[in-house]
């Protein structure tokens, strides 16, 4: 999974240094994904979500490479990709939908005509069926019932409902409120890239409406200026879906964690446009410049503070909360991997030198991280009142509710993450 998660960083830096033409940005744009807590520390263990971030990023590069370069090898690398991709999640399809498209008109304003260039990108399409056909033996049977199943269970939600602690609220999964996605991005992302990420917003908005109807469409006929259009357009159109149509959704925003690329790479662009704007000594101003050295000093220590505090709090980033969620972090979901449970573990194991010791906790996968001397001392019970130790971890409930559970044991233990709880050890004696 984290050699996925390095191609993807190779891709964004790939990408701004292809688009803008500066290294120095591309490699801040790199540091950036690197410094990014919740999606650098999934990048080891996350098998789904995060590989889907990596593979949707680096085929959205591919993609660029293709419609740049036009060759036999550049097309069947990114129709493998958007295969693998789709292949993890289907939603992947929307980068090779995207990048066909472009390749369509590419064709179409070169003067081949309408049909011809919708033919040339039905056949990145095609291709990539057929990288996704060979890597999915469940086609191999029975070709076209079995694509029609799905494509037919592309509206399947699934049917696992869990409870999930939001906004102080203990809600289904099926029956979030309509603002959770745009919460869960707002409250988990760096506060700078998504200063950046707005400002470039407002500077596109701005630049589309003061353009006459000739200068939009030379705007858009540039290639790199379309395909920046594209990637933009990613998330506003997957917030939109989601509003829309209310898919389930589990543990904060893992399942949309492939909108962090799209989303980190324009607010990079925001920092190249940044930069554009205070070019030239004759146009540039004393303000300028300030603003120019603020903007970048800022990006450089939100970097230096989020890498510290990656290294401080290691392996549990995905628990990172930005300022702006200060002191309301115990109304969010916390650990949903339940990866302290072997640190809850190891410590009733130092601190209780008995042969056997029952412990009663939710998840019990830790048996496969334990040493065999470990195993035999511990025994992992249901039953709350036959338990030695109780290890409390907060999901699905706050903090009150799960601590009552334990009030006529002992408090032993508490491990914080940033001032945030994320499992208590009670004893029964």
């Amino acid at each position: 999974t984290y050699f996925w998660f390095c191609g993807a960083v190779a891709a964004l830096y790939y990408l701004v240094r292809r688009i803008t033409g500066k290294k120095w940005l591309a490699a801040l744009g790199a540091i950036m994904l690197i410094c990014s807590p919740r999606i650098a520390g999934e990048a080891f263990y996350n098998i789904k979500d995060n590989m889907f971030f990596s593979l949707f990023l680096i085929s959205l590069a591919a993609g660029y490479y293709y419609i740049k370069q036009r060759r036999t090898s550049g097309l069947a690398l990114f129709t493998f990709l958007s295969a693998l991709c789709i292949n993890t999640r289907y939603i992947g399809g929307i980068v090779l939908l995207f990048v066909a498209l472009q390749f369509a008109l590419g064709e179409i304003r070169k003067g081949v005509g309408i049909g011809k260039g919708i033919w040339e990108g039905l056949k990145i399409c095609l291709l990539c069926y057929v990288f996704y056909f060979l890597m999915t033996p469940f086609l191999w049977e029975n070709p076209l019932v079995n694509t029609w199943r799905i494509i037919a269970s592309f509206s399947d939600s699934g049917d696992g409902i869990m409870s999930m602690m939001y906004c102080g609220k203990i809600y289904f999964s099926d029956d979030l409120p309509w603002h959770y996605l745009i919460v869960w991005i707002l409250i988990t992302t760096p506060v700078m890239v998504t200063v950046l990420y707005l400002a470039e917003n407002a500077y596109c908005i701005k630049r589309m409406i003061s353009l006459r109807r000739e200068e939009i469409k030379f705007f858009l006929a540039n290639e790199e200026n379309l395909f920046c259009f594209f990637v933009g357009s990613i998330v506003w159109i997957t917030i939109a879906a989601d509003i829309i149509l209310q898919p389930i959704k589990y543990d904060g925003w893992r399942h949309f964690y492939f909108l962090y690329g799209p989303f980190l790479f324009t607010a990079i662009m925001g920092v190249h446009h940044l930069t554009e704007w205070t070019k030239g000594q004759a146009e540039k101003t004393k303000c300028k410049t300030v603003a120019e050295n603020v903007c970048l000093g800022m990006v450089i220590l939100s970097c230096v503070a989020n890498f510290f505090w990656i290294v401080g709090n290691q392996p549990y980033e995905y628990l990172y909360f930005n300022p702006l969620c200060r002191g309301m972090e115990t109304e969010f979901e916390r650990d949903y991997w339940y990866v302290s449970t072997y640190d809850a573990v190891e410590e009733i194991l130092r601190m209780d030198d008995s042969d056997e010791i029952q412990i009663c906790c939710v998840c019990k996968t830790v048996t496969l991280f334990l040493e065999e001397a470990e195993l035999s001392r511990v025994e992992f019970v249901d039953d709350m009142a036959s338990a030695d130790y109780v290890i409390l971890q907060y999901r699905a409930a706050t903090v009150d509710e799960l601590k009552a559970l334990c009030e006529n044991m002992q408090m032993v233990s508490e491990k914080q993450v940033d001032g945030l709880p994320i499992y208590t050890i009670y004893s029964a004696q």
